[in-house]
């Protein structure tokens, strides 16, 4: 009827109830306290709605091709990149191992698309002055999904 998530961060079980949409508590055995993870998923959703709206006015676009072992997507960089340019926006892909606020900024870009580990464009999106995407949010920006079709990590399922 519902997950204990025993553990530090909201990361993981916040993945966990939305893709099940079950009730998730959280354990944390590092501060000693129990949390549900109701609020932070109604807030992290709030966000990140706001951070799509915001990006569908966008006109160029990055995508981050991440040089790290086990975060190296390629094809799917590729794959984004092409998507972009099909809707009439530009699109820069750009290599880095480690990401930042001070680096992407510098590119000048409107929104980033991050085909890293998707903690970036979830833990670490409020550091960035432009909205920082999943592939499945820009799906969203460009109408490929609709909001229906949400989900928290599917760069793996992209991949494929």
């Amino acid at each position: 009827d519902c997950f204990l998530f025993v553990g530090s961060g909201n990361f993981h079980p916040l993945a966990v109830a939305l893709a099940t949409s079950k009730p998730i508590v959280i354990a944390d055995p590092m501060t000693g306290e129990v949390r549900d993870v109701e609020g932070i998923k109604d807030r992290l959703l709030r966000q990140r709605h706001a951070a799509i709206e915001l990006a569908k006015a966008a006109g160029n676009f990055g995508v981050i091709l991440s040089t790290k072992i086990g975060q190296r997507q390629e094809r799917l960089a590729n794959e984004l990149g092409a998507m972009i340019l099909q809707k009439g926006k530009s699109a820069l892909i750009v290599e880095m191992d480690t990401i930042t606020p001070q680096k992407l900024d510098a590119f000048g870009l409107e929104c980033w698309v991050s085909t890293a580990c998707p903690r970036v464009a979830i833990d670490d999106a409020a550091m960035y002055q432009v909205p920082l995407l999943n592939p499945v949010e820009l799906e969203i920006v460009l109408g490929k999904k609709g909001w229906e079709e949400y989900v928290f990590d599917e760069i793996v399922s992209l991949a494929k």
